[in-house]
């Protein structure tokens, strides 16, 4: 490594005997027949001058030498043939060891620091001379070097960049092709050559109790990965280890490795549909199907039990769900509008039983608009929460017509929306202990079906018909105009809900 790095210094340098021996400190050779050091560098012009033997066998010694000796020569020694003298030699080897115990210094600083891991790549980066990715064990990128050619890079590498995470087909061929198990079975830094990037990277599991944590990636992009790159990476290795499970971002638990596409597309941050129908053939899901999103919350939350709940949303066929947000989020594959009915009752079933609710979005008619469909799961469960709805399973269009009310921001726009007649015939009826707003209610959601009408309210149509015509005698209303109509069913809603909403307004 020390010869390496005085080689880019613009040094002629050479390891002989031993690349592999261990140097803690750097010394100019004692001429009193003193002992020499264990882990110690010797710089010393000459080396016919100094007798090998004065190095006991077990203190793995070295030397600094101006040029080479002799072949009779066995011991480790670093040759430096454009410095001249002993203390040139000693110079330029602690300027290296200088520059290396800084650098491990500062990083072993930041792992400390808010945003560590961040610094500690640029640390990393600047000495390896190449990019470097930090990934979670699901692939997430934690921090990457600040590269302004990131346009020249791999494009799996730049899109890890742009995107934040490798993408899953990437990955998905690294499985099958049995490279991940290769690449993360090792125990130190490694080169890797794959098929599926077009650049060597070297690779350093980043393991805790026995268990692959992160990876820490070095990409060939400057200058070709050298043997020194390796043995940096294995020495920074841990500081970044800690500096990982120390950032807030971390995930100590390997979720499903396509979750940060799932989650990346559903929340709006992917447009290219090539990259989209790419990552959902690699999924199996087919982007002419059909599709439902279920979003379900956990009355007592743990990433055990979110992980329980996602197997047991799988077991159904043309199903992928991930934990965002302490919430699980599942995507079914449907065939027909029909699978639907066995897609709410799974989800039902599983709301009973492990004590959590859920929200279900309408279907879609293709796959690729399934973030319309979170979009619409994440509604219903805010409408539920504004309206203090409490049911295991909760479907958007049980609940979307409540959407537009919660826009409102007081109670005041709410009430002055509602139709003059709904309020009129709402405070009638307090005052006088009838039902004419339930009335009218039933009425309308029945078409003005006189008969089906009175057999909701189980009274009998002579009845019905008297209501009618004291309603209309209160507030003259035109219900031959749909509008009227319209806007009149809309209050009622807002009136039967209004303790609800006007909680939620008072929030």
């Amino acid at each position: 490594m020390i010869a390496e790095r005085l080689c880019n210094k613009g040094f002629r340098a050479l390891a002989m005997n031993g690349r592999d021996a261990f140097v803690r400190k750097v010394r100019l050779l004692p001429t009193d027949g003193q002992p020499l050091e264990a882990e110690t560098l010797y710089a010393c012009a000459d080396a016919p001058h100094v007798n090998p033997g004065s190095c006991d066998k077990n203190a793995s010694c070295s030397f600094a030498l101006s040029r080479l000796p002799d072949r009779s020569w066995r011991t480790p020694c670093l040759v430096i043939e454009n410095a001249t003298d002993a203390p040139s030699l000693l110079n330029a080897v602690s300027d290296v060891l200088d520059e290396l115990d800084s650098a491990f210094d500062r990083m072993n600083d930041y792992a400390w620091q808010e945003g560590g891991l961040s610094s500690i790549v640029e640390e990393l980066s600047a000495l390896v001379g190449n990019s470097v990715y930090i990934v979670d064990s699901s692939f997430k990128v934690m921090a990457i070097t600040d590269d302004p050619d990131l346009e020249e890079m791999s494009v799996n590498w730049m899109n890890a960049a742009k995107r934040g995470y490798l993408s899953y087909d990437v990955i998905a061929s690294l499985i099958r092709s049995n490279e991940l198990h290769d690449i993360e079975s090792a125990n130190e830094a490694t080169i890797v050559n794959s098929e599926f990037f077009y650049v060597p990277f070297a690779n350093y599991n980043l393991r805790h109790a026995g268990k692959v944590q992160g990876h820490l990636f070095v990409v060939q992009m400057y200058r070709v990965i050298s043997q020194c790159d390796l043995e940096l990476v294995n020495a920074a290795a841990p500081i970044v280890l800690r500096a990982l499970q120390a950032d807030p971002s971390y995930q100590a638990r390997r979720g499903p490795l396509y979750e940060h596409f799932v989650i990346d597309w559903l929340t709006g941050g992917l447009s290219d549909p090539a990259y989209i129908r790419s990552q959902l053939d690699a999924l199996s899901f087919n982007a002419a199907a059909l599709s439902v999103v279920a979003i379900v919350q956990l009355s007592v939350d743990s990433d055990f039990r979110r992980e329980h709940l996602a197997r047991l949303l799988e077991d159904r066929q043309g199903c992928r769900a991930v934990s965002h947000n302490g919430q699980v989020v599942a995507l079914f594959q449907l065939k027909s509008h029909k699978e639907k009915a066995a897609v709410l009752r799974k989800v039902k079933g599983i709301c009973r039983n492990q004590q959590c609710h859920a929200a279900v979005s309408d279907v879609q008619d293709s796959f690729l608009d399934t973030p319309r469909a979170y979009r619409q799961a994440c509604e219903t469960l805010r409408i539920c929460d504004a309206m203090g709805l409490g049911d295991d399973m909760v479907c958007y269009g049980d609940v979307a017509a409540y959407q537009p009310y919660l826009n409102f921001t007081s109670v005041e726009e709410l009430e002055a929306f509602c139709h003059p007649a709904v309020i009129t015939l709402s405070e009638h009826d307090r005052t006088h202990a009838v039902q004419l707003l339930p009335t009218l209610s039933a009425y309308l959601k029945n078409d003005r079906d006189t008969l089906k009408t009175a057999a909701e309210l189980y009274v009998h149509r002579n009845t019905l018909t008297y209501r009618m015509k004291r309603i209309l005698e209160l507030c003259p209303l035109d219900l031959d105009d749909f509008n009227v109509r319209h806007r009149v069913l809309e209050s009622i809603l807002v009136m039967e809900n209004l303790d609800g909403i006007s909680a939620h307004l008072k929030q």
